[in-house]
């Protein structure tokens, strides 16, 4: 059976990291850890518009509140579908929502969940920052350690910054020679 968030065998590949881990077993870094390790960078989420900022603060919220009523109900989230609702405010998203997945009763749902809820909207974009924040350590973490690892392998192995974050978010490569 699969363990929620685990993290396979692609961290850590070297043994000095893996020495680092707490007890058999344990991860230091989470599977959620790592897929954040890949999300957009602290410098390219300052360069983006208030508009930006509004709406994924927007779309997180009320996909959040989705996510809780569809769980309650014991029912998946269908990613397709949120994707293609009206995000305007929480009013359309709850009604075409509800279209979209051919459930009526959804829209009073999310109606109340918002108004239970809603207060906490206001926090998506700081718990947003802090992220980007934890984004590039972790990100220079798993280079690192693939870096440790070909090391330990005999292969000399350097990290170099390859282009500007602004082009891509990934711009370190790992460069190895015998």
């Amino acid at each position: 059976m699969r363990q929620p968030h685990a993290c396979g065998g692609h961290f850590p590949l070297s043994a000095l990291v893996k020495g680092l881990m707490p007890a058999q077993g344990q991860r230091i870094v989470s599977t959620l850890a790592l897929r954040l390790a890949a999300q957009e960078t602290r410098e390219r989420w300052r360069k983006q518009s208030n508009g930006n900022h509004s709406n994924h603060e927007k779309q997180m919220a009320f996909r959040a509140i989705a996510e809780a009523v569809l769980s309650d109900k014991g029912s998946p989230l269908n990613g397709k579908l949120i994707r293609r609702a009206n995000y305007a405010d929480i009013g359309s998203f709850a009604e075409s929502l509800s279209i979209l997945m051919k459930d009526p009763s959804l829209k009073d749902k999310l109606l109340t969940y918002h108004a239970t809820y809603g207060q906490f909207v206001a926090y998506v974009e700081p718990f947003t920052a802090l992220q980007t924040c934890m984004q590039g350590v972790l990100e220079g973490l798993i280079v690192l350690d693939r870096c440790v690892y070909l090391w330990e392998q005999g292969i000399q192995a350097e990290m170099v910054p390859v282009f500007d974050e602004d082009l891509s978010p990934r711009c370190i490569a790992l460069l190895a020679t015998r």
